[in-house]
């Protein structure tokens, strides 16, 4: 995961001379997605990652060792948001992201790609206080 994010930095400030950050954004998406899939850890996989407008990342994983049916979708977005949010607000390979109001979108499925919840950050979220 973090050679993914400092791809995504290092493509990023490598085309900071670009007049459009929409452009840069869908352009660092399409090489990180040259790395996809890729293994997380043992319960995660990055299966790929795509792009919306205006200004949209969408991760999205498979939770390789789970079924939905056995996944309370409410208590599961509430354990990952705040670590997701924490890690957008430090994360030095998110900066130029941050910076240009990117939305986040987490789009978990289980191990047979079934959706089990979607968990988007947006601006509001990740500008407001200190990490936690």
């Amino acid at each position: 995961m973090r050679r993914v994010l400092i791809l995504a930095l290092v493509l990023v400030v490598v085309n900071a001379c670009k007049p459009d950050f929409q452009e840069q954004l869908d352009q660092t998406i399409y090489n990180l997605n040259t790395e996809c899939p890729q293994q997380v850890d043992s319960e995660t996989k990055l299966t790929g990652i795509t792009g919306g407008q205006p200004l949209t990342v969408v991760y999205h994983y498979a939770l390789v060792n789970l079924d939905r049916a056995n996944v309370d979708t409410t208590l599961f977005k509430k354990a990952m948001w705040p670590g997701l949010v924490a890690y957008i607000k430090v994360s030095e390979g998110l900066k130029t992201m941050r910076e240009n109001g990117v939305t986040f979108v987490y789009d978990y499925n289980d191990k047979a790609n079934h959706p089990i919840c979607k968990i988007l950050i947006g601006p509001v979220d990740y500008s407001s206080g200190p990490a936690k």
